[in-house]
């Protein structure tokens, strides 16, 4: 008895998988980009740091083909999720379920120990950093050559977009902090970038150390995050899985 219940089980977990490989698919294609009015294009810009899409853009090429690529619970997600390129081998991770602001910058960690042969590069945010980035040591402990590019954009992103319209802002607004300096200070590389030619030389030169880098990107306040209809995105996504 319980050897046909595994087994009715085991192929009705098959099954399941496969109906929800197609249906996810045809979902997808139903709810293309453009029709949730986001965008893949670069919005205005402060003209006081990087583009966080030129960050983006900096990592890519940096990683390339092969190599783990993780974004953290903040804006920069939203950017990656945009502008990085389909590369078949390589693999992107993150977490959108709850947010978890911070997630990434442990879970680098495990990744990079889960997989030690790979290039391990993390984007995240200041606001995210600040809630965990001790982690650093523990790669330094463990010989770990993860890099760490921080969008220092001084503010929490999505929320401060959010609020941007009311004006109050000051609650999603963040200091100065030199990350690279903490970096330093428990023995990881640290450095300071205000362009994207030299984030993605730096990044390189990361993943070639002993040592686990951290890179402080001196990030454009000033772009929306490409955010789109997001309540209407998120009640369209408890609407497809409520239907599996």
């Amino acid at each position: 008895m319980r050897q046909h219940l595994h087994v009715n089980l085991r192929y009705a977990d098959k099954h399941a998988e496969s109906r929800a490989t197609s249906e996810r698919r045809e979902w997808a294609e139903s709810w293309a980009v453009d029709q949730n009015g986001l965008t893949v294009n670069k919005t205005a810009s402060l003209s006081c740091g990087v583009h966080p899409a030129d960050l983006v853009s900096a990592a890519d090429k940096a990683v390339g083909e092969n190599g783990i690529l993780m974004a953290d619970s903040s804006s920069i997600l939203l950017w990656a999720t945009h502008h990085l390129p389909d590369r078949p081998r390589r693999r992107f991770l993150s977490v959108w379920g709850w947010a978890s602001m911070g997630h990434v910058t442990a879970g680098a960690v495990g990744a990079k120990l889960a997989s030690p042969h790979s290039d391990v590069v993390v984007l995240t945010g200041d606001g995210c950093f600040l809630m965990h980035g001790n982690e650093v040591a523990t790669a330094v402990s463990m010989g770990l050559n993860i890099v760490w590019v921080i969008n220092a954009n001084t503010q929490l992103g999505m929320i401060h977009y959010e609020l941007r319209q009311s004006g109050n802002t000051e609650s999603a607004t963040l200091g100065e902090y030199d990350f690279a300096k903490f970096a330093q200070g428990v023995g990881a590389y640290g450095v300071h970038c205000a362009d994207s030619v030299s984030l993605e030389r730096e990044i390189i030169r990361g993943l070639k150390r002993s040592l686990p880098t951290v890179i402080q990107v001196k990030a454009d306040p000033g772009p929306t995050p490409p955010m789109g209809n997001k309540k209407l995105g998120n009640s369209r996504w408890q609407e497809y899985f409520s239907g599996i």
